[in-house]
């Protein structure tokens, strides 16, 4: 019992916390990786006494990666025996995230401007025209973020949220009131998972209207709260989607897949009890780059923060790893958002502002029949909102939008190693084509060159087929 100690010796034999633990793989199957897991539980246990306090929760291991993933809530000491063997790379205590969640936007209202934007060299007043073949068919877009909703008619039939939900370090280290601070507790709303996946990939609002989307649930917007999800949580939707990708198309052939995060990145100057945490997350998305399994991409944040990869110090993470794809947002007028992230460490910007895209339904709303999909593209429709009228929250969309549009891509040739398909879209982008903002202060942000504006043009578009046929 833990009370036959004293003082601080006490305290460490009772006190258990989440840790993230980044092992070398030496497993050849899940069967192999399964009985570490219980080997691993049975030694901790033999540390501390048989007292039972240590406990390995999960474990994630993907085909091809050369490091495995366990979860554990242990001890101090029981951490010290991760630490101390040599087969583990980095054990780090398991932190939180926030989802780039809506901002408040003033903005015109407008029809839905953003594949217009990406398709024409500019905002224009016209349908968008998509591609007669490129559409995303036979791609695979993966969303982790708040619970995709499936059954959206913009989504309907190529879209699946997997059972498996990835929240045990969501409810296991977010306190009751945090997630329910008052008690007006509501379902679910779905609404950032759903419009993410409603400009990537929606019938008539999405970029990639034949593309199969996995949502993958790794955070909750339950209740009145901030959308946060765990970066142990994380970790397993990545190897997850890693190993769904490689049953469904393998690892030799084309990039087929693209996997889309819409988290705020860490400043690891500021937080810099995250490092340890952020580097395990950064392993994996070097394991999956490395194997060319799918193209991470990311978002730039909605911190108003200058992001330079360059200063490792001060280096945001995941936005500054080098194995992802990371998306800042312009306005209408090709501005920088006011509340994007700006700097080097942005690889490319997008359209954010008025996107039209999926919003998830009142539980008691009906949803409407797919013959009449065409009719809800409009800013009144009910089965989406555009979020574009004065006032109103308008959701960071610039990720998906960019997943789906590498989707499109995707399909239409094919592409070896993520390097290739990240040079692709950076080749199809306006260099330089941003503007500076003028911010409340009137001090100006400069445009740091060669900044790229997502930019498809002719090269991927032809006149086939509107948004509204």
């Amino acid at each position: 019992m833990c009370s036959t100690e004293s003082g601080d010796n006490s305290f460490r034999a009772c006190f258990t916390k989440r840790y993230i633990a980044v092992r070398r793989t030496i497993y050849p199957d899940r069967q192999s990786f399964d009985q570490s897991i219980h080997r691993l539980s049975k030694e901790l246990n033999k540390r501390q006494g048989g007292s039972r306090l240590n406990s390995i929760l999960q474990g994630a291991w993907g085909p091809g990666l050369g490091r495995c993933v366990y979860i554990a809530r242990v001890t101090i000491d029981g951490a010290l025996l991760f630490k101390d063997h040599p087969d583990f790379d980095i054990v780090a205590e398991d932190r939180t995230v926030d989802l780039a969640v809506p901002h408040p936007y003033e903005s015109i209202k407008t029809k839905s401007y953003a594949l217009t934007h990406v398709s024409f060299n500019g905002p224009q007043d016209r349908d968008f025209i998509y591609h007669k073949f490129a559409r995303g068919a036979g791609t695979l877009i993966y969303i982790l973020d708040v619970k995709v909703d499936s059954e959206h008619p913009q989504l309907y039939g190529r879209a699946t949220t997997d059972e498996r939900e990835f929240l045990t370090g969501h409810y296991d280290m977010i306190s009751y009131k945090e997630i329910f601070p008052t008690d007006n507790v509501v379902a679910e709303n779905y609404n950032h998972g759903t419009a993410a996946g409603g400009i990537a990939a929606g019938r008539t609002v999405g970029a990639a209207q034949e593309a199969k989307l996995i949502g993958l649930t790794c955070a909750s917007d339950r209740g009145f709260v901030k959308a946060k999800a765990c970066i142990a949580d994380l970790i397993c939707a990545l190897i997850y989607a890693h190993e769904d990708i490689v049953k469904k198309v393998g690892m030799e052939g084309a990039l087929k897949a693209v996997i889309s995060m819409s988290i705020e990145p860490v400043c690891l100057e500021e937080k810099r009890d995250y490092s340890d945490t952020m580097k395990a997350l950064e392993m994996i998305l070097e394991e999956i780059y490395a194997i060319g399994t799918a193209l991470l991409v990311v978002s730039a944040g909605n911190l108003r923060k200058y992001m330079d990869a360059n200063i490792k110090t001060d280096a945001y993470k995941p936005a500054c790893s080098p194995f992802v794809l990371t998306v800042g947002a312009v306005d209408r007028k090709d501005t920088y958002a006011k509340f994007s992230n700006y700097g080097p460490g942005v690889d490319i910007f997008a359209p954010w502002v008025n996107v039209m895209t999926a919003k998830r339904l009142g539980l008691n709303v009906n949803i409407p029949p797919l013959s009449r999909i065409d009719e809800q593209t409009t800013e009144s429709g009910t089965s989406f909102g555009t979020y574009c009228e004065a006032g109103n929250d308008v959701l960071y969309v610039a990720a998906p939008l960019v997943a789906g549009i590498a989707s499109c891509i995707l399909s239409e040739k094919d592409f070896y190693g993520v390097a290739s398909i990240v040079q692709e879209i950076k080749d199809r982008a306006r260099s330089g084509a941003t503007r500076s903002l003028l911010d409340i202060s009137n001090r100006r942000i400069p445009n740091f060159k060669p900044t790229q504006l997502l930019n498809m043009t002719t090269k991927l578009i032809a006149r086939f087929g509107t948004i509204s046929s």
